[in-house]
């Protein structure tokens, strides 16, 4: 396995418990994680999508807590976006995730970050979802890959 909390850890380094909580990773973590915390972040991402569910069905009144859950889901999927550039094919695989949610903060990633290598991996994606909000952002994640514009990040 990568060393994904290590970077982390070591980039977060003296900020603050608040912003460690809240705000987005450093852009240092990003330029140090590899293929491997590629993985990760998925795994994590899984993670969070299965305590999402234990927490919205044990608390579903609960809003703030599951505020926390999707504010980390965002956190990582930012992180999953600023690797997408460099590790492309790793980042495609979440698409194939066995849980919607995964499925729906990586085609959010690749909406975010436009590629043309995206788009194969899209379709077949498209093809097989089953749950509609993560269609619905399958979709948006292919308009975005068709517009003109993504040839800056190519």
């Amino acid at each position: 396995m990568g060393r994904l909390q290590q970077i982390i850890d070591e980039v977060h380094g003296s900020r603050d418990v608040q912003e460690r909580l809240y705000s987005s990773f450093p852009t240092r973590v990003a330029e140090l994680c590899t293929e491997e915390e590629v993985q990760e972040i998925i795994l994590k991402l899984e993670a969070l999508a299965t305590e999402w569910e234990t927490f919205s069905a044990r608390s579903p009144q609960d809003g703030d807590g599951q505020d926390d859950i999707w504010r980390d889901e965002h956190r990582y999927a930012e992180l999953l976006r600023d690797l997408l550039p460099r590790f492309p094919d790793s980042t495609m695989t979440g698409l194939a995730n066995k849980n919607a949610r995964v499925r729906f903060w990586t085609a959010w990633t690749i909406s975010e970050r436009p590629t043309r290598f995206a788009t194969p991996h899209l379709q077949r994606a498209m093809a097989t979802e089953s749950d509609s909000q993560t269609a619905k952002m399958i979709r948006k994640a292919l308009e975005s890959c068709s517009r003109p514009w993504w040839r800056f990040w190519n």
